[in-house]
């Protein structure tokens, strides 16, 4: 996984609650065709608790596709701006960290 903006939502929504994927602690609002508080319950709880779109929908009285617009939308400004970001593994961070120390010439 190194691209977040090739997965689909329901990939998305896997890697952000195995911790594969970083997701905001306060989720911004982008979509302005819909209110703020739908907009950020839609997205809570579609990628943090596992609620399907027909869901959230039924829950908030809209069609399934209006809901499913506005998660995939904030989904795409998300990445754009660098709020949704796969997290490298382990290994990756501690490849870079011996390149990095291989490369660093103190100087005299």
């Amino acid at each position: 996984m190194t691209d977040a903006s090739t997965l689909g939502l329901p990939q998305l929504r896997k890697g952000i609650r195995e911790n594969k994927i970083s997701f905001p602690s306060q989720v911004p609002m982008f979509v302005r065709n819909s209110s703020a508080d739908l907009q950020c319950h839609s997205v809570q709880l579609y990628f943090l608790q596992g609620w399907s779109v027909q869901k959230i929908a039924k829950r908030y009285g809209y069609s399934r596709f209006y809901i499913w617009q506005i998660v995939n939308e904030w989904k795409r400004h998300a990445i754009a701006v660098g709020y949704i970001q796969v997290i490298p593994p382990p290994w990756a961070l501690a490849d870079l960290k011996r390149a990095a120390a291989a490369s660093y010439k103190p100087a005299a």
